[in-house]
């Protein structure tokens, strides 16, 4: 855009020589009579034209890349990341904590009854429902956490520098936010784990929060099991 940007000015700056030059009288009988000037505008006319098909180029590889960065790294159904972007967003968090403390803490969440859904109301309305949950839950979610879709109606929210205690207030959030009214509602049990220190990993905190979901399930479902 800059160079585009920049060839725009500097050929309206060469359209103003040309109009100071037949004004001054230096375009001799007519505008189209060979001379140094005349040479100098072509010249500077192809040039203007071959940067801007350049830019032009640059411009829709650049909007390219973009939208394929933006394919690799989020689900193609909901604005949530995919799998493989939330977790290495993860690992980048606890390579964080083990640097300078202040650990994150995980959730792992699953929409209740959600098969049931799509049986009775069919897949388009199950799909509105996971777009309506995912914007509902980013919603309530602070800048720097992530929300990401783990597989199916699973999804898992990466809350940095969060202890247990504050994520519970997360939770508590999500649930209110999906208990408004909404046509597209739904319920939703959380399995909640915070970072114990440097020796625990990412496959630990996992098991950990896929525990605790379980326990939500088992429990009753739509409430928050902290592991």
């Amino acid at each position: 855009m800059r160079l585009v940007e920049v060839v725009l000015v500097l050929h309206l700056a060469t359209l103003l020589m040309r109009l100071g030059s037949i004004l001054a009288g230096h375009t001799g009988a007519n505008l189209m009579e060979p001379s140094i000037y005349q040479n100098l505008y072509i010249g500077a006319y192809a040039l203007t034209v071959l940067m801007l098909s350049i830019g032009a180029l640059l411009m829709a590889t650049d909007r390219l890349r973009t939208e394929l960065e933006h394919l690799a790294t989020h689900d193609s159904l909901t604005p949530a990341l995919n799998r493989r972007a939330l977790l290495q967003r993860c690992e980048e968090e606890i390579e964080r904590a083990r640097r300078y403390g202040g650990g994150p803490s995980l959730m792992m969440l699953d929409l209740d009854h959600f098969k049931a859904v799509n049986d009775s109301c069919g897949h388009q309305h199950g799909d509105a429902g996971l777009v309506h949950f995912v914007g509902r839950t980013l919603a309530v979610l602070r800048t720097p956490d992530r929300m990401g879709r783990y597989g199916g109606e699973e999804f898992m929210v990466l809350l940095p520098g969060t202890d247990a205690t504050a994520a519970l207030n997360v939770a508590r959030r999500i649930h209110a936010t999906l208990a408004v009214g909404h046509a597209l509602d739904c319920k939703v049990s959380i399995g909640l784990t915070q970072w114990t220190g440097p020796e625990d990993t990412l496959d630990a905190m996992l098991a950990r929060a896929d525990a605790a979901l379980y326990r939500a399930k088992a429990q009753g479902r739509n409430q928050t099991v902290v592991g």
